[in-house]
């Protein structure tokens, strides 16, 4: 799917080789990390809101000595943008049968899961010195919302982003888009692609979907703002960086000198937009490569072209076609 600002589809298909069954305009897809924007998003509303500040420690929401002295100082901010030392996942965020806020008492001090004993979750780096992609923080901040909204995540998922949009049948659910209590703040989402395009249009146009002001302009611009180009990154994250750089803002990563943002999920899930250029592309890639190293290669190439097609083109009829057949190109290698 590739979408301007201003609404206009340029070209929306469904897909698919001999192998596969494609999809269609109702299908419901797990997106794994693609939910991180999204549930950084219901959470910023919070601080729109005067709820919560990026400035607020995990210490003023869990004042028992929860967690360890160092963790208590992480910033909400931190845990949205990867800075928080915290690392990438564990056990208590794929424990199904927890809730979310029982799950992140055990990263905070460890118990039992199913009568096995697990540890708590340590800090890899010091706060706001070391870029490290991870899922952990973003469960604690997804704990620290309920907390101040009384209400759990889905329903704030709802109120603040699938309703006002107009999602159909979109809902955060258990690790690894299971069933279960516990909700995976940041790898568990079924979404169609055009709910998915609305969320981005709502960004892209500074807050407003379809007249409506679903978030304000400030807010949008603190989401979109790059948190991290000016950190080290962690030994385990330097595959991804580019000259020794990752840059994210809250909930997703800033590409291309700033000019692409994004949130993709591990399985072939693959979404941007350029605020050069003005227009969205999303991708559910269905097709029967399995290395995720080649998939990208193919987005990769995908999204040049469609850059170029988009800024040397007109919008019309031989655009769509255009990008249609690079697609069908693309789903036959």
């Amino acid at each position: 799917m590739v979408q301007l600002k201003d609404g206009t589809i340029l070209v929306k298909e469904h897909l698919s080789n001999s192998a596969f069954v494609a999809y269609t305009d109702d299908s419901t897809i797990h997106i794994a990390s693609g939910c991180k924007w999204p549930a950084m998003t219901v959470i910023m509303k919070l601080v729109e809101q005067g709820k919560l500040s990026l400035t607020d420690k995990i210490s003023k929401f869990y004042p028992n000595n929860e967690f360890s002295q160092e963790a208590n100082e992480v910033t909400l901010l931190q845990l949205m943008t990867h800075t928080s030392g915290f690392g990438y996942l564990d056990e208590w965020l794929q424990a199904l049968d927890l809730t979310l806020q029982d799950s992140v008492l055990g990263i905070a001090k460890g118990g039992t899961i199913n009568g096995k004993p697990v540890p708590r979750d340590n800090l890899f780096n010091t706060p706001g010195t070391t870029v490290m992609y991870g899922d952990v923080s973003m469960q604690v901040a997804g704990a620290i919302a309920e907390k101040v909204s009384g209400k759990g995540f889905n329903q704030l998922f709802q109120e603040v982003l699938a309703n006002p949009l107009g999602m159909v049948n979109a809902r955060f659910t258990a690790f690894d888009g299971e069933n279960g209590k516990n909700v995976a703040i940041a790898d568990g989402m079924f979404i169609r692609m055009i709910d998915y395009a609305n969320f981005m249009l709502m960004l892209m146009n500074g807050g407003v979907f379809q007249g409506q002001k679903i978030l304000e302009q400030k807010t949008v611009d603190i989401i979109l703002q790059d948190y991290t180009s000016n950190l080290k990154v962690d030994p385990s994250n330097l595959d991804e960086a580019i000259n020794g750089k990752l840059s994210f803002g809250i909930g997703h990563w800033i590409l291309k000198n700033g000019t692409y943002h994004s949130s993709n999920g591990i399985y072939k899930f693959y979404n941007y937009f350029d605020t050069t250029n003005n227009y969205l592309a999303i991708f559910y890639l269905k097709t029967d490569i399995d290395e995720e190293d080649e998939s990208d290669d193919l987005f990769d190439e995908l999204s040049i072209k469609i850059e170029n097609i988009v800024k040397n083109s007109s919008f019309n009829l031989i655009t769509s076609l255009n990008i249609l057949l690079l697609i069908n190109i693309i789903i036959y290698l």
